[in-house]
């Protein structure tokens, strides 16, 4: 079963895969949480929103490029955790976007932690640097400001967090597979550098995305996040 899974998400990376553009120098002197402070974004791109490719418009956009030289040298398990408390974050400042692009900025860093592990550790400066590389590609692509971004870790100390167990509880209930991975990431994140984000972030996401029944379908119970 799990090369079967295994396959099919390679053959899907195969089949979608895009290069991003811009190369990543990790030469930079800023943390993650500065260097997503300091983008400038403007309006999110979206798919086919400015009526060209999304790739066409990171390549001619100065920000993008000036980003991915903006981080500094850091061990590898240090920068990811500083990736996904961070994203955490973006996740729940931008209530107002898709729900659903941000999870993969959490998702995807500890994932990659998992997969550094059973890797050489010169993969790992690369592999780093390819995740930056789609983090502002994403900040640009579905956020357009930080506003909401500056006080969200004080937002997220102030809020009345459930248990880890009761968040497990309504992820399974809620039934979505992203929301469902969301919950076990920011646990497995939370559990290596705790940080108020990581629950509050998936309270929201709890919320904001719409639940489905284990197995796929409309699910019939209420959001019990709500």
């Amino acid at each position: 079963m799990a090369l079967t899974e295994l396959a099919r998400g390679l053959a899907y990376w195969a089949a979608r895969y895009r290069q991003l553009p811009g190369n990543v120098d990790l030469t930079g002197k800023h943390t993650v949480a500065e260097a997503v402070a300091g983008l400038r974004r403007t309006s999110p791109q979206g798919a086919g929103q400015s009526g060209r490719s999304p790739l066409a418009d990171l390549h001619d956009n100065p920000s993008y490029a000036e980003a991915l030289g903006t981080l500094s040298p850091l061990a590898a398990g240090r920068r990811l955790s500083e990736m996904t408390s961070t994203f955490a974050g973006v996740h729940l400042a931008h209530a107002d976007g898709p729900p659903v692009p941000m999870i993969h900025g959490v998702t995807a860093p500890a994932a990659l932690r998992v997969a550094l592990a059973q890797l050489p550790d010169q993969l790992d400066a690369p592999s780093v640097a390819a995740m930056w590389r789609v983090h502002v590609a994403l900040l640009l692509m579905f956020t357009h400001d930080a506003d909401t971004e500056h006080d969200i870790l004080k937002s997220a100390s102030d809020t009345g967090l459930l248990p880890w167990h009761d968040l497990f509880g309504r992820a399974l209930v809620h039934g979505d597979e992203h929301v469902i991975k969301f919950t076990e990431a920011c646990y497995r994140e939370n559990a290596i550098q705790p940080d108020p984000r990581f629950a509050a972030a998936v309270q929201a996401a709890l919320q904001r995305i719409p639940h489905r029944a284990l197995g796929g379908g409309a699910a019939t119970v209420a959001n019990p996040a709500r």
